[in-house]
């Protein structure tokens, strides 16, 4: 009977820790992300990002369709009828 009620507070101390470090942890991220989403230089290194994605899928799927799909060209002579 103790055991139980040791495992029971233990579990209840593991509960109330986890939940003061993940409520410390999202405050401190929200006072971050605040302190940087209003400045310019952010907005531009995002919109910047975005558009590199952009060219780097771009040039992903014309390698992919050049290389790869193309292939279905290529005619093996004895596969011929």
């Amino acid at each position: 009977m103790e055991d139980e009620s040791y495992f029971r507070n233990t579990m209840k101390n593991v509960q109330e820790k986890t939940g003061e470090i993940t409520h410390q942890l999202t405050d401190n991220a929200k006072s971050a992300i605040g302190q940087y989403t209003s400045k310019l230089t952010v907005v531009a290194g995002l919109v910047l990002v975005i558009v590199l994605c952009l060219f780097v899928g771009l040039g992903l799927y014309w390698l992919i369709s050049k290389t790869i799909f193309n292939q279905s060209r290529i005619i093996i002579p004895q596969t011929k009828v």
